[in-house]
């Protein structure tokens, strides 16, 4: 997991405040005034042990999430600690299990409490491990197709988008949430590494993995080959679009006259845009 600064209790009420209900608003705009209750929804990357599940699944008619890491939720040590032995042998899974399973179980109590769907447990939500090339759904499945911070790991994003829409209904909507490669934070580095080498990633001071570089525009374009794209605009960490009120960009701050200079090939908008979001319907 990308680990977040703070204790599980705070890393829920981000995830519900600024993840979740944001999501649910952003699809209730485009869903042609069908409720909630009445979506077949669709998470992609829905992470290792799925923090968004139980949530989400208790807003909507139906949900799954899928992911290339095999997926459990809240299904037990035992298969969590296999994946993890499988991954990276005993003892790293072992260690990784000692940090995660206490984590994450502090972290689902507390997603429960502040949502009121109570304590999670195994076979409540339907998560899905798949080969991250062909969704195993049939055609036209899903209303509401979403992912957050996932768009960035994925190399082959034209396969992506012909999936996506195939699964979509029509009249369906995708919604995605990336992590802007290009941003200070695009590196997916510690706060401590962003502030003292800035755009370290950029620069060649900063090595990374698994990280796609397509700019944002061109990640829309490549939806918009399969598509309809109804918005296209940055987003903030605290899941605010760059058109509402309070939207922040992130490091301008940092951003010296040296540092423009040095990084002149990106274009300044995308260098202080921490994530991009498009929505994209099946016609």
């Amino acid at each position: 997991m990308a680990w977040f600064p703070g204790s599980p209790r705070a890393h829920a009420a981000h995830d519900i405040d600024h993840v979740l209900l944001p999501l649910l608003a952003r699809c209730r705009q485009v869903t042609d005034g069908r409720p909630p209750e009445d979506w077949r929804v669709l998470e992609i990357g829905c992470g290792y042990h799925a923090p968004f599940a139980a949530t989400f699944s208790s807003h909507v008619a139906a949900y799954v999430g899928v992911d290339t890491e095999e997926a459990f939720h809240v299904d037990g040590l035992s298969a969590s600690f296999g994946a993890k032995r499988r991954q990276s042998g005993v003892l790293r899974a072992a260690k990784r299990m000692l940090i995660d399973c206490p984590y994450y179980r502090r972290y689902h109590a507390a997603l429960a409490l502040l949502t009121g769907t109570g304590p999670p447990t195994a076979g409540t939500v339907d998560v899905r491990t798949y080969d991250g090339r062909h969704l195993p759904f049939e055609p036209a499945t899903f209303d509401i197709v979403f992912s957050n911070a996932v768009l960035e790991h994925v190399m082959d994003l034209p396969n992506l988008a012909k999936e996506t829409a195939r699964v979509l209904r029509p009249g369906g909507v995708a919604d995605m949430v990336w992590h802007n490669y290009y941003s200070l934070s695009g590196g997916h580095q510690t706060e401590e590494c962003e502030r003292s080498i800035p755009w370290g990633h950029l620069r060649g001071l900063v090595r990374t993995e698994g990280l796609n570089r397509v700019p944002g525009r061109e990640v829309a374009e490549i939806f918009a080959e399969h598509l309809s794209i109804e918005r296209f605009c940055g987003v903030d960490l605290a899941g605010r679009r760059e058109d509402e009120p309070g939207y922040q960009t992130e490091g301008a701050e940092l951003l010296t006259p040296r540092l423009r200079e040095e990084l002149a090939p990106v274009d300044q908008p995308d260098l202080l845009t921490r994530a991009y979001m498009i929505q994209a319907r099946r016609a």
